[in-house]
């Protein structure tokens, strides 16, 4: 099975193709909390497990603003 992340993940869209092409997503991410319950939802949508199909990560995502 091929593997892929997704940086600056959106919605999800390039995951839920990478998905449908045979990719498991290792990684995807995303600074917006938003993104976060967007991304999460439609996964669930499509029957996705947080963590074995897929995977969201935002809490190690910094923004120094200085």
């Amino acid at each position: 099975m091929p593997y892929a992340i997704d940086l600056f993940c959106g919605a999800g869209g390039c995951s839920e193709g990478l998905i449908q092409a045979g990719f498991h997503i290792l990684f995807s991410s995303d600074i917006s909390d938003m993104v976060e319950k967007t991304y999460m939802n439609r996964h669930e949508q499509l029957g996705l497990i947080q963590g074995k199909n897929t995977w969201f990560e935002r809490a190690d995502i910094r923004m120094d603003i200085q």
